[in-house]
Protein backbone atom coordinates (compact mmCIF):
# COMPACT_ATOMS: atom_id res chain seq x y z
CA UNK A 1 0.00 0.00 0.00
CA UNK A 2 2.82 2.40 0.79
CA UNK A 3 4.39 2.09 -2.66
CA UNK A 4 1.04 2.80 -4.29
CA UNK A 5 0.36 5.81 -2.07
CA UNK A 6 3.57 7.51 -3.20
CA UNK A 7 2.77 7.03 -6.89
CA UNK A 8 4.18 3.64 -7.89
CA UNK A 9 2.21 1.22 -10.04
CA UNK A 10 1.70 -2.11 -8.28
CA UNK A 11 1.00 -5.44 -9.99
CA UNK A 12 0.01 -8.43 -7.87
CA UNK A 13 0.00 -11.72 -9.73
CA UNK A 14 0.51 -15.43 -9.20
CA UNK A 15 3.96 -15.85 -10.70
CA UNK A 16 3.45 -19.09 -12.55
CA UNK A 17 6.07 -19.89 -15.20
CA UNK A 18 3.75 -18.88 -18.05
CA UNK A 19 3.17 -15.32 -16.75
CA UNK A 20 6.41 -14.55 -14.89
CA UNK A 21 8.07 -12.65 -17.75
CA UNK A 22 4.94 -10.69 -18.64
CA UNK A 23 4.34 -9.80 -14.99
CA UNK A 24 7.89 -8.46 -14.60
CA UNK A 25 8.06 -6.55 -17.90
CA UNK A 26 9.34 -3.02 -17.30
CA UNK A 27 9.33 -3.39 -13.51
CA UNK A 28 11.95 -1.90 -11.22
CA UNK A 29 11.23 -4.07 -8.18
CA UNK A 30 9.94 -7.63 -7.74
CA UNK A 31 8.89 -8.88 -4.32
CA UNK A 32 8.01 -12.56 -4.04
CA UNK A 33 6.78 -14.66 -1.15
CA UNK A 34 9.13 -17.36 0.14
CA UNK A 35 6.20 -19.81 0.11
CA UNK A 36 5.95 -19.42 -3.69
CA UNK A 37 9.60 -20.20 -4.50
CA UNK A 38 9.04 -23.95 -4.87
CA UNK A 39 6.52 -23.41 -7.69
CA UNK A 40 8.84 -21.15 -9.73
CA UNK A 41 11.17 -22.54 -12.42
CA UNK A 42 14.83 -22.97 -11.49
CA UNK A 43 15.84 -19.99 -13.65
CA UNK A 44 13.09 -17.65 -12.41
CA UNK A 45 15.49 -14.90 -11.38
CA UNK A 46 17.11 -14.84 -14.83
CA UNK A 47 13.68 -14.71 -16.47
CA UNK A 48 12.55 -11.89 -14.20
CA UNK A 49 15.77 -9.87 -14.59
CA UNK A 50 15.56 -10.23 -18.38
CA UNK A 51 12.13 -8.59 -18.41
CA UNK A 52 12.72 -5.95 -15.74
CA UNK A 53 13.83 -2.38 -16.32
CA UNK A 54 16.00 -1.98 -13.19
CA UNK A 55 16.06 -5.43 -11.65
CA UNK A 56 15.83 -5.40 -7.88
CA UNK A 57 14.49 -8.70 -6.56
CA UNK A 58 13.43 -9.28 -2.97
CA UNK A 59 12.05 -12.33 -1.18
CA UNK A 60 9.71 -11.92 1.78
CA UNK A 61 10.70 -14.64 4.26
CA UNK A 62 7.51 -15.83 5.95
CA UNK A 63 9.42 -17.35 8.88
CA UNK A 64 11.35 -14.23 9.87
CA UNK A 65 9.08 -11.57 8.28
CA UNK A 66 12.20 -10.07 6.68
CA UNK A 67 12.58 -8.76 3.16
CA UNK A 68 15.82 -10.14 1.70
CA UNK A 69 17.39 -8.75 -1.46
CA UNK A 70 18.70 -11.25 -4.01
CA UNK A 71 21.94 -10.34 -5.74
Amino acid sequence: MGFNCIGHSIWIFNATPDVLTAGCRGADVLITDSACLASLPSDWTAQARGAMQNAQIYVHDRDSYKLNRLE
